[in-house]
């Protein structure tokens, strides 16, 4: 199955963030995934299993300051910084990063806008 798909050759340095269904993810270096051509047989991202849940949402961050919205079925959002989500490798199923309840899963993603210092209204 395929989530989605990003171009790592724009961000060196950078992360592949990877979440669950079940609210678990990781950070792995974008160095750790080897360069394939067409035809190539694919890469592991994450161990999927029973716990951790399918691979719901990804993309590459390269600045740990960064925020990301985590957004449950529910409506259930948690707002965490990038650099708190664990650097790991490709074949591991990741840390809790949201934790939901045994009906609910996580859907989506988001960055969090910054907001510039002048257009910050006081």
């Amino acid at each position: 199955m395929v989530v989605d798909g990003v171009a790592a050759e724009h961000e060196p340095g950078g992360d592949l963030l990877v979440i669950t269904e079940r609210g678990y993810g990781k950070r792995t270096p974008l160095s750790e995934y080897p360069m394939h051509h067409r035809a190539g047989q694919g890469v592991f991202t994450l161990k999927v299993t029973d716990r951790v849940g399918k691979l719901v949402a990804m993309r590459v961050v390269s600045d740990p300051e960064e925020e990301i919205l985590v957004i449950s079925a529910s409506g259930m959002v948690l707002r965490t910084q990038v650099g708190a989500i664990s650097q790991i490798g490709r074949q591991t199923q990741g840390v809790i990063v949201m934790r939901i309840p045994p009906d609910d899963q996580v859907v989506a993603i988001a960055p969090v806008a910054a907001i510039e210092e002048g257009d910050a209204k006081e």
